[in-house]
């Protein structure tokens, strides 16, 4: 496990796969208040493209894709007729009847739409794709709105503007070569999620307070400490962005996005190792002091929604009839469920968790678990703990694992997989253990198949897919393999040792 340590601070990012294929576009374009934010972020620039008709330059290149990915002549294709056919396997939420109209309306409406209204327009939301640039250091929420912003710039300033270049020299953030070839990453890496896991894997595992990883914690908490967002972005209120003062990002601080979930996990992770004994010789003081602390639990508290539950990128600003003007047919949107992070008590006592990044309901269950018990609700005084320990266990397979496939996200009902999984099984240690939960055979059989899994240097093997975006984009996090187990078997350890001492064993 050490051994491990080491080698995993060079973190690898996330990956996003759609498991079936992704509709192209309409041609009009229309944000809505409902729509989530990485969504947004691309039909701003989709918009102010389309609304200039723009075109670029015709290569070899871009004649051979074009042979590639159709199945007949570019020339001969009449794409206006195309525009919402879409396959009946890519169609998650089908659009809106409401929505198809409009989008009819605005294309006859655009031919007589004067020139200095349209010239308006598009200067406004050519503003929107600067300010998300300079927000973001030209990286953008993710690749696909990157790759828009940069063709923008591109179309508006040409190829030695230093908005382009700009955009040039950030495109290898998003580049990942794997095993299996070249990858674009989901965002620009995962590197606070994935630290925030780590650390508190090694703290609540007892490895921090090992001689031979200590340097290690320590840089860990000088990352998180440089990693924390220190003021909102410089066009925030003009780009209708929500304050992230005080946030810890999905991945670094020079992209800049607050991610609710996120900013829980850093802190965690920042009192979990600033607690160590074993880093008082480094620190004289908190690397991240008391009023650092508190803004990020005031930030957290302006992102509670009327429901109870913490919205992630921000609140949820319109009704629900917007969404009859969504485009967006491949991934359901936050304004069909409820807040995706972070149930308030009533929900959590309800059980009510809705997934958010992991697959899904074994996810859910472990940190509503370990919300519930340090609220003081376990197994022996709570009927909503029992219940969710006897869905855990319900789902337990014939080798002491869990597995769970991404369609439990899709259908809303769990989705047993054909194979145990070592994360799943991690989280649902750590859940039952969270809970108290007295029969310890359970936890004992699922520790012994991930000791069973593990690799002769230390590590395990990449299983299937461990997160989802969106209900329906498959997430890759190749770091879970390495802190759940840690996590899930330094605990057990623990809890089994401390139970025999009380001669709770069962």
């Amino acid at each position: 496990m050490r051994s491990y340590l080491g080698k995993s601070m060079a973190l690898r990012p996330e990956r996003l796969r759609l498991e079936r294929g992704e509709p192209r576009a309409s041609r009009v374009m229309v944000a809505t208040g409902m729509g989530s934010v990485p969504s947004v972020k691309m039909d701003i620039p989709i918009g102010y493209l389309y609304g200039n008709k723009f075109r670029g330059p015709l290569t070899p290149l871009v004649e051979k894709i074009r042979q590639e990915i159709y199945t007949e002549p570019y020339q001969n294709i009449d794409f206006s007729r195309h525009r919402n056919n879409v396959h009946p396997c890519d169609v998650f939420y089908p659009r809106h009847p409401v929505g198809k109209l409009l989008n009819e309306v605005a294309l006859v409406c655009e031919n007589f739409v004067p020139s200095l209204f349209r010239r308006k327009a598009l200067d406004s939301t050519y503003k929107l794709v600067v300010y998300e640039d300079e927000n973001t250091q030209y990286q953008s929420i993710a690749p696909v709105s990157k790759m828009l912003n940069m063709v923008c710039r591109f179309a508006a300033e040409g190829p030695d503007s230093d908005a382009f270049k700009q955009h040039l020299a950030k495109i290898d953030d998003f580049l990942w070569m794997s095993e299996e070839g070249l990858m674009m990453t989901g965002t620009n890496g995962s590197q606070l999620w994935d630290l925030a896991f780590i650390s508190q894997a090694v703290v609540e595992s007892g490895l921090a307070e090992v001689e031979a990883n200590k340097e290690s914690c320590s840089r860990a908490l000088d990352w998180l400490d440089k990693a924390q967002i220190r003021n909102d972005p410089k066009w925030f209120k003009e780009a209708y962005r929500h304050r992230s003062k005080g946030a810890w990002p999905f991945s670094t601080p020079e992209q800049g996005y607050m991610v609710s979930d996120c900013a829980g996990e850093g802190l965690k992770a920042v009192l979990a190792l600033q607690s160590l004994k074993a880093l008082a010789h480094r620190y004289l003081s908190q690397k991240v002091d008391d009023r650092r602390l508190e803004d990020c639990v005031d930030l957290l508290l302006t992102m509670q929604n009327t429901d109870g539950g913490f919205a992630s990128y921000e609140l949820v600003r319109g009704s629900n009839w917007l969404e009859w003007l969504s485009n967006s047919e491949v991934f359901d949107t936050p304004s069909r469920k409820p807040s995706s992070i972070c149930m308030a008590p009533k929900r959590l006592m309800g059980l009510g968790m809705v997934p958010g990044q992991g697959i899904c309901f074994t996810y859910a269950t472990m940190f509503a678990l370990e919300a519930l018990g340090l609220a003081g609700e376990t197994y022996s005084n709570s009927a909503s703990v029992r219940k969710a320990c006897a869905f855990l266990v319900s789902h337990q397979m014939m080798d002491g694992g869990w597995g769970e496939t991404y369609l439990s996200c899709v259908k809303d009902e769990y989705s047993q997989h054909e194979t145990s999984q070592v994360v799943q099984t991690s989280w649902a240690i750590l859940g039952l253990i969270y809970a108290q939960y007295p029969d310890k055979q359970v936890i004992r059989r699922a520790c012994q198949l991930i000791m069973h899994r593990q690799q002769p240097d230390g590590s395990w093997l990449q299983e299937d897919a461990e997160g989802i975006f969106n209900k329906n984009c498959v997430i890759d996090y190749p770091n879970y393999k390495f802190s759940f187990p840690i996590w899930a078997l330094g605990k057990a350890s623990e809890y089994l040792a401390s139970c025999e001492a009380l001669g709770k064993e069962r």
